[in-house]
């Protein structure tokens, strides 16, 4: 007993200090506090030569407002008086820090209130921090934009693209490469490439990956063979008897996003890098999706690792499999896509690490994958919420199939409905901005462009176009589509492209529509409740126009749709 009683007084002193501890560093940091109130006060008081605080911090707040409205009248009144040839900027409140907060609160809003305030649709600015954007809207504009390839660059955003993905600063800072010419297996090779393959002689790595991605994507041979594979893997993907379990056992609800993501990123990335990459790390689909779902705080807005804890993980994951999956035998890459063999194959003299391909290789997948499996979530969602629009493309696409498998090239000639719910989702769902630096001094829709600033071309606004898509542009109307030539509108920009550098749409349409028709044509599939708890009946999801997003925009978060699956008869 009295050792329990000795323990007891122990643990009171010890609580007794640390209250007593608490006290003087609540009361120390209240003296600093009044402290530091009475030093401002005294600096206040003897700046503006007043007896007391509040006089003098009405004078200081007079004074900053004074600052602050001849900023605004010289910003945003005398200056474009002066320079009437110049895009006009968007009034704010805050100089430096510009339009920025509102941009990544609502970046839709804010350009639409820009068409509002000027009322017209002449390129107009916004400003970020350090840099000044002319946005331009007008389908002539666009097109001007996209037609000046060296004035307009779309150079300087791949570079801090590929900066984000981990690239050196040096290699891609590097004018010229240094060019060898040795033997490798027989084969002559200039910089590390294959010279039957894209030669990067005294081209900076900046063009070298943007041609191998040329090369790969249009459709040809290397197209053709990467296609082909893609499909034949979601066909045999979506097999009933190949189906993870969780999506066949007990009639599981599913969420549909997972079923899309997981189906297409995982058949994109075996096709681009063949299977040996999930012997190295099983979980590179999931990883891939959650870098996917969280790319825009790295690629808008850096988000550090602590304010995006998700993002960095799901990003060194990839990174670390992909710097094993380069240094891993060529052997089991011998499947993997004519362009990531490659930026394997470039060796040193290239200048190019290890880890700098691992990096180039991460941009190629993310590009791969970003749009395909949000897209087809949309797609399917639209359908399975309008049962007569279910009913009509199920019965359309019945001639692609023979037998249980499909005949992809049959959709662009046989199924015009499903064809044009396709344009639709993308003219309603893409969310994204097409960005360009400014190199020299130019003129779009009869402004003048100063260099050094960016154009910047909001493809939604494009979309929702009135006079190019009809007064109820905001609804959701496969039926524009067709009998016309819509898809071939100025104002239709699909994956945000018609004349941008990356030929991006080819590969994601063929296996957006395959998937699509696979999904329809082999299994019923129900939307449904996400929980026995949720009471009301599920509905179509409404577009997040908030959330930043890199291509097509997701769904309002608590609005997921699930789905259940059951066999074809």
């Amino acid at each position: 007993m009295d050792v329990l009683h000795n323990a007891e007084d122990k643990v009171l002193d010890v609580i007794s200090n640390a209250e007593d501890a608490m006290i003087d560093a609540v009361s120390s940091a209240e003296d600093k506090i009044l402290d530091a109130v009475s030093n401002a006060e005294e600096i206040i008081l003897e700046v503006t030569g007043a007896q007391t605080i509040w006089p003098a911090a009405a004078c200081l707040l007079a004074f900053f407002s004074c600052i602050l409205f001849t900023w605004r009248v010289w910003s945003f009144t005398v200056r474009p008086w002066l320079h009437p040839d110049e895009p006009k900027e968007l009034p704010y409140w805050f100089p430096y820090i510009g339009h920025a907060m509102n941009f990544f609160d609502d970046s839709d809003g804010l350009i639409s209130y820009g068409r509002a305030f000027f009322d017209d649709d002449a390129p107009f600015a916004i400003s970020f921090p350090g840099q000044t954007y002319n946005i331009v809207i007008r389908p002539q504009d666009v097109a001007a934009v996209y037609e000046r390839t060296i004035i307009l660059s779309w150079d300087y955003y791949l570079k801090e693209l590929l900066l984000s993905f981990g690239v050196e600063k040096a290699v891609l800072l590097e004018n010229r490469r240094k060019t060898s010419t040795h033997q490798t297996g027989g084969a002559e090779q200039t910089n590390g490439v294959r010279s039957n393959g894209v030669k990067p002689d005294h081209k900076s790595i900046i063009h070298w990956t943007e041609d191998l991605y040329r090369q790969q994507f249009p459709p040809g041979p290397r197209f053709d063979a990467l296609s082909d594979n893609i499909v034949g893997l979601i066909e045999e993907s979506l097999q009933w008897a190949k189906l993870p379990s969780r999506y066949t056992v007990n009639e599981e609800s599913v969420p549909l996003m997972e079923f899309c993501a997981n189906v297409l990123v995982d058949a994109t990335t075996h096709s681009l890098l063949g299977d040996s990459i999930y012997g190295l790390e099983p979980g590179f689909t999931s990883m891939m999706v959650d870098f996917t779902e969280e790319s825009w705080k790295l690629l808008m807005l850096p988000y550090p690792k602590v304010a995006a804890p998700k993002l960095h993980t799901a990003k060194n994951g990839i990174h670390d499999a992909l710097c094993k999956y380069i240094k891993s035998s060529p052997e089991p890459r011998a499947t993997a896509a004519w362009m990531m063999q490659e930026v394997i194959e470039a060796p040193e003299a290239a200048d190019i690490s290890d880890t700098d391909k691992a990096s180039i290789i991460h941009a190629f997948l993310y590009i791969a994958n970003i749009n395909a499996y949000r897209l087809s979530f949309w797609i399917l969602s639209y359908i399975l919420f309008d049962k007569n629009l279910l009913a009509a493309i199920r019965e359309e696409i019945v001639p692609t199939f023979q037998d249980s498998s499909i005949d992809s090239s049959r959709i662009l000639e046989r199924c015009p409905r499903l064809l044009a719910v396709f344009n639709e989702t993308l003219r309603m769902t893409y969310g994204s901005v097409s960005v360009r630096r400014v190199m020299a001094p130019t003129k779009i829709g009869g402004k003048s462009l100063r260099p050094n600033t960016s154009v910047m071309i909001p493809i939604r606004q494009l979309h929702y176009d009135d006079e190019a898509f009809g007064g109820d542009a905001e609804i959701f109307d496969p039926d524009r589509f067709l009998n016309n030539n819509l898809d071939r509108s100025p104002s239709f920009l699909p994956f945000g492209e018609r004349y941008d550098s990356f030929p991006r749409p080819f590969l994601a349409k063929r296996e957006v529509l395959a998937f699509v028709a696979l999904v329809l044509h082999r299994f019923e599939i129900n939307v449904v409740a996400g929980s026995s708890e949720q009471k009301e009946e599920p509905s179509l999801p409404q577009i997040d126009q908030v959330c930043q997003t890199m291509g097509i925009m997701q769904p309002v978060k608590g609005t997921e749709v699930y789905v259940r699956l059951k066999e074809a008869a």
